[in-house]
């Protein structure tokens, strides 16, 4: 998945990151990626917005949230982004003949980069006389467009979400605890 450079600066940030060293690692790591998962909502929503829909539909099918709890450092972090193509669910076929599902946007890199003007084959006026073949593909950096249009609202929704799951890791932790002493005792 591939993201411009994003470092998000929060004032209130070292009380937030005092109280989830208070919990044990292994909790800490679980609420946080879910509510970094739950804040980069509207950056997936922008990124279906931006994302050329096509004849098929499969990039922006592609597109997914996947947030990934590190349990040894506590932390929990979440990407927004195209799947990796032939993963998941394999492709079915639709009504005209195309393959159609989630593991299919083998192109992202070309939407997002484009490709730069090369020259044609030995032919003088090869691609004045096919035109499909005119060697350029403009980049529309659907990635990009997405990270500028929901850039401005993500640093507080963080931080709220934040707390949010800390509340939430507060509640877990009774349960966490016993569930922790049950396994001790056998």
């Amino acid at each position: 998945m591939a993201a411009p450079a994003i470092k998000l600066e929060f004032p209130d940030i070292d009380g937030l990151a005092k109280e989830f060293r208070k919990l044990p690692k292994s909790l800490s790591a679980i609420t946080q990626a879910a509510a970094v998962k739950r804040a980069m909502k509207p950056a997936e929503q922008a990124l279906k917005s931006t994302t050329p829909k096509g004849p098929t539909g499969n990039l922006r099918r592609a597109i997914a949230i996947k947030s990934v709890p590190y349990r040894k450092t506590g932390t929990g972090v979440a990407v927004v982004g195209y799947r990796k193509p032939n993963t998941g669910k394999p492709p079915t076929v639709n009504k005209k003949g195309r393959r159609v599902g989630v593991g299919l946007a083998f192109h992202q890199f070309l939407v997002e980069k484009g490709t730069v003007k090369r020259q044609t084959s030995r032919w003088r006026l090869r691609s004045l006389l096919r035109p499909r073949n005119r060697g350029i593909m403009p980049a529309i950096q659907p990635i990009a467009r997405a990270w500028e249009a929901s850039k401005e609202g993500l640093a507080s929704r963080l931080e709220t979400e934040l707390k949010q799951g800390l509340v939430n890791a507060m509640k877990q932790f009774e349960k966490y605890q016993a569930a922790r002493a049950a396994r001790a005792a056998r």
